[in-house]
């Protein structure tokens, strides 16, 4: 029934996808208020090791409170399918600020976990311990680094990555890129960035 009409459906609203997009928005709202839901979220993200409600992924999932469980599945869902976007669209004379940030700013471990990498974190454990957290820092180092041993052990945890990742992270400007993992615009189904704080319901 969610199918176009030329498809044999009815263009009903997907419910599923609807409740998944109000609980985000609520919770993504619910981080800028003093209401108690705001400190019942403050939890649930301690718990899972985050700091913010709109980082890119969850490696863990909170049981604590269905919104939030529920909200931080959707947004994994949604980084999942900007980067399957951005990357069959990669262009590598027109790739925007946004999609850098985007690619640039993924923390190694939690993209590692969520992908069930588990031989690539033992790897890469070491190189967390010297302050490299994001892809664009790994990369960076990966591009200069002379020592042979270090140098496989960088290459080793990129190969976890897709392979166009790497373009995108070398286009990183530090005058106008930043890697602060946090999700400023989310993308939409005709490929356009919209400021977190801007989308709509039916938009996300």
């Amino acid at each position: 029934m969610k199918n176009e009409y030329e498809h044999g459906g009815m263009k009903i609203t997907d419910v599923e996808c609807l409740d998944k997009s109000l609980k985000l928005r609520q919770f993504i709202r619910a981080n800028n208020s003093n209401h108690e839901i705001s400190q019942i979220q403050k939890v649930c993200l301690e718990e899972v090791g985050a700091d913010s409600v709109l980082i890119q992924e969850f490696s863990k999932i909170t049981d604590e409170e269905p919104i939030c469980k529920v909200s931080q599945e959707t947004i994994n869902c949604i980084t999942d399918y900007t980067r399957k976007v951005l990357m069959v669209n990669y262009d590598e004379t027109n790739v925007s600020s946004i999609a850098i940030n985007h690619t640039s700013s993924i923390k190694v471990e939690e993209f590692l976990k969520r992908n069930k990498k588990v031989f690539l974190i033992c790897i890469y454990r070491e190189l967390k311990r010297e302050g490299i957290i994001t892809y664009h820092e790994i990369v960076s180092e990966a591009e200069c680094e002379v020592d042979r041993n270090r140098k496989k052990k960088l290459e080793l945890v990129l190969s976890g990555f897709p392979e166009k990742y790497r373009n995108v992270a070398n286009s990183f400007d530090q005058n106008i890129n930043n890697d602060d993992n946090q999700i400023s615009h989310f993308l939409d189904a005709d490929g356009k960035w919209i400021r977190a704080e801007a989308i709509t319901t039916r938009e996300m």
